[in-house]
């Protein structure tokens, strides 16, 4: 089961917003969870549907569960982008880097070494060479 269903067109701003927040959590379902919490059951799907449109009070809590990135303004606002594209002022995830096992660091480690040591020796050689 997908966490979000966004099939077709953007409905507005202010639905694309929220999926890109909750698409960008570190922990998306638990993001879900505390707007559907805030909300009430199946606003959040509503919302991304389009169907239903927030007023003071309900856009109030999505300014608050957003950290400012949404107001209710945004629900009455068209958007040209699709849902992949990122809204204006949001940045598209970057791959996290992957993770260096200890053995790698070993590894590189032993290369710098390996490295060094035929640096060392041409250099002692161009040394003699020169005396």
């Amino acid at each position: 089961m997908a966490l979000m269903d966004l099939r077709g067109a953007v409905p507005n701003c202010g639905a694309h917003r929220i999926a890109w927040v909750i698409g960008t959590a570190p922990d998306p379902r638990m993001k879900y969870a505390e707007l559907e919490v805030k909300l009430g059951p199946n606003s959040v799907e509503r919302l991304l549907a389009g169907d239903l449109t927030p007023g003071a009070s309900m856009g109030s809590k999505i300014f608050v569960w957003s950290n400012g990135r949404i107001t209710y303004n945004h629900f009455y606002q068209n958007t040209p982008k699709r849902w992949r594209d990122a809204p204006f002022g949001f940045r598209a995830p970057t791959p996290k880097a992957p993770v260096m096992l200890a053995r790698d660091i070993v590894r590189v480690a032993d290369s710098a070494r390996r490295v060094e040591a035929v640096f060392s020796a041409l250099s002692f050689r161009a040394h003699q060479a020169g005396a």
